[in-house]
């Protein structure tokens, strides 16, 4: 941490995101992450923070059947809005989401106390507000499978037949999933979260529920 680079702490084994701490950049922010970490389990990790946008590629019975893309709180600049009226923009359409999912407003905790400000962003440019990439801490989530490169999608597969896993969730860090070769391995998972892929904004995922639900009944008889 020397290089006041910022690192993840998280516990071993988890669910959910619990015990993890983002943005640590010291050692009191850290032993504060390592106590957090170890309530949950009795090994920590701690691992550089890539600054990219997180990819779950849902692989069933060597079949990958959904890519979703975690995207961090963020807006993009159109030349003419400041960024408060984006921020403000988000929380209008956050409102109109299907009730079932809970997409919490863009507050100042969730951004942790990042600057939102009067100043108007270029057009195109991304202004990133929170590391996050929890729906609840205010990311967004995205199902972008059609038009994720094979390349990604092979090696969520090769990790599936590695581990001999029915089901598997490959995460992965990626700078431009249509592209290759920028990505970091982050975890796999071989029970995840159902809620993730209700809460797509993009695309009605419930019948890959289904499937994850019918193949996850068959294993456990």
């Amino acid at each position: 941490m020397a290089d006041r680079k910022p690192v993840v702490v998280k516990p071993l084994d988890g669910y959910q995101s619990i015990g993890l701490t983002l943005d640590v950049i010291n050692t009191k922010q850290l032993t504060a992450a390592l106590k957090k970490a170890w309530c949950e389990h009795h090994i920590a990790i701690v691992q550089r923070q890539i600054m990219a946008e997180e990819y779950r590629f849902t692989v069933l019975d060597g079949e990958v059947i959904s890519v979703l893309r975690r995207e961090r709180p963020q807006v993009v600049g159109d030349g003419v809005k400041t960024i408060a009226q984006l921020v403000e923009e988000e929380n209008k359409a956050r409102l109109l989401l299907r009730p079932e999912i809970f997409y919490p407003l863009w507050t100042k905790s969730i951004m942790n106390s990042q600057e939102v400000s009067q100043r108007v962003l270029p057009a195109g440019y991304r202004y990133i507000l929170s590391q996050a990439t929890m729906v609840r801490d205010g990311a967004s989530v995205y199902e972008v499978m059609c038009e994720t490169s094979p390349y990604y999608i092979n090696i969520a597969k090769q990790f599936a037949r590695e581990l001999g896993a029915g089901l598997l969730a490959v995460d992965m860090f990626i700078v431009d999933h249509r592209g290759e070769g920028n990505y970091w391995f982050n975890e796999c998972n071989t029970s995840p979260a159902l809620k993730l892929y209700a809460a797509v904004r993009n695309h009605d995922n419930s019948s890959i529920i289904e499937r994850i639900v019918a193949r996850t009944a068959e294993l456990l008889r």
